[in-house]
């Protein structure tokens, strides 16, 4: 059995209690009650406590209700004897009975149980079930919101790598065999220039003929042609008769 905040086993302040249920004042017990419910927090020891309380406002409660039909009795018929001693043994029996619940219960708590007493401990039940939902309510799991759905981040299209071609068109062959890309050839050293330029990938390139020219064309260059060539023959006629002349 675990202890009170004073150091005493809970079972000896559950018997103090009854104890005082049968000797004592029904103030005593509500402030046992107080003290059980509010600065122990121990629910076998508040339910012992109201378990008490309620068997002792049971007993009073029992007393002034034969007080008060017998009261009504006397009323109707007077005082006689009769009615005052069956009063007496009505409050003997109430009495005794009150006695054997404490000791019942005593005897009980003793070997540390529930003093379980008849009718009262149901009562107690009862009572601690409503203070417990008033003084601790039950409160709701706080529901998590949705996660918010994140869109995905948007995707940059991805240009499209073109392919690496080698130019071709700048490549040429030398006459030793080296194909070069620059202006003269790395192993011989000639110029591009001088070897004619050819493509490795490429097709053989035909000759293109000049298209014949038209006749009247030709009729025209004729006479131009015969002058040219007359004018060269003067000059050089001229040029033969002044170094004979030197």
């Amino acid at each position: 059995m675990t202890k009170s905040i004073f150091g005493l086993k809970l079972s000896a302040i559950a018997i103090l209690i009854f104890v005082i249920c049968f000797f004592g004042s029904i103030e005593v017990l509500i402030l046992l009650g107080a003290f059980a419910l509010l600065l122990e927090k121990n629910r076998w020891l508040t339910k012992q406590a109201f378990q008490a309380l309620y068997l002792k406002l049971g007993y009073i409660i029992a007393l002034r209700a034969v007080g008060w039909v017998f009261d009504f009795f006397r009323f109707l018929f007077g005082r006689t004897g009769f009615l005052a001693t069956t009063q007496d043994i009505i409050n003997f029996l109430l009495g005794l009975a009150f006695l054997l619940l404490v000791i019942l219960a005593v005897l009980r708590l003793l070997r540390e149980e529930d003093a379980d007493v008849p009718f009262f401990a149901n009562l107690a039940d009862y009572t601690m079930n409503i203070v417990r939902e008033k003084a601790a309510p039950v409160v709701p799991k706080p529901v998590p919101p949705a996660p918010a759905k994140v869109p995905p981040p948007p995707i940059a299209p991805v240009a499209p790598v073109k392919p690496a071609t080698a130019d071709s068109t700048d490549s040429w062959i030398c006459a030793c065999g080296r194909t070069n890309t620059g202006r003269f050839c790395m192993s011989c050293g000639l110029s591009r220039g001088i070897q004619p330029t050819t493509a490795p990938a490429a097709a053989p390139i035909k000759p293109v003929e000049p298209a014949p020219a038209p006749v009247e064309q030709v009729a025209e260059a004729q006479p131009e042609t015969e002058a040219i060539m007359d004018q060269a023959v003067e000059e050089t006629v001229d040029v033969e008769a002044k170094c004979k002349l030197k």
